[in-house]
């Protein structure tokens, strides 16, 4: 994983996303730039590595193409 993951942040939105380097993304709401930031550098790369693709015991979590 040596791409790095992008992160654009709307201050008035209270809102992140973050930019995959295989185009997905992922939004964070209700968070300031720093938590943001510190979800990018603490989790996204767990995200990139499973495609934004999370098992759980009850199945699979997939994000759609919608959810974004």
């Amino acid at each position: 994983m040596n791409e790095e993951i992008l992160l654009a942040y709307d201050a008035t939105k209270r809102r992140g996303v973050l930019t995959f380097p295989n185009g997905r993304t992922l939004s964070l709401s209700d968070v300031t730039q720093e938590q943001a930031e510190a979800f990018r550098v603490r989790h996204a790369p767990e995200f990139q590595k499973r495609d934004c693709c999370l098992s759980t015991v009850d199945g699979v979590l997939t994000r759609e193409a919608t959810n974004g």
